[in-house]
């Protein structure tokens, strides 16, 4: 599967905050494998040149020229989609996560352009 900067960022933060700390030796060996395979060597952090701007913004150089091919197999795909669905349930995926996500499961959900109604604090519907 190949991954951009951003890609590898995203599922990086999202393995550190949502994969196991605990867990069977195969799954912790899997996943520490991942985030080894998915980090960052020492000639790509030459190339990037990675800076923390204003606002905890992180910024590089030559984004289209650092894309890598990574290995991951049937359980390594069970624990990031299952790290990515929790993280949609919880309403923590942000906008960086689009093409991450369509990478792991597919075609992104149809999206309706119908309004909402709301229900008002009576209980009666808003229109």
């Amino acid at each position: 599967m190949e991954l951009s900067v951003v890609e590898r960022m995203v599922l990086i933060t999202a393995m550190n905050a949502y994969g196991s700390k605990v867990g069977n030796i195969t799954t912790l060996l899997i996943q520490r494998d991942l985030m080894d395979d998915i980090g960052f060597n020492e000639e790509e952090l030459a190339l990037l040149n990675f800076k923390n701007e204003d606002e905890g913004l992180t910024t590089w150089d030559n984004n289209d020229k650092v894309v890598k091919t990574i290995k991951v197999g049937p359980k390594g795909m069970e624990i990031i989609k299952s790290i990515l669905t929790t993280m949609n349930k919880e309403d923590k995926l942000t906008y960086d996560y689009l093409s991450l996500w369509q990478k792991m499961f597919g075609e992104l959900p149809e999206v309706s352009d119908e309004p909402v109604e709301k229900e008002e604090s009576d209980g009666k519907k808003d229109s």
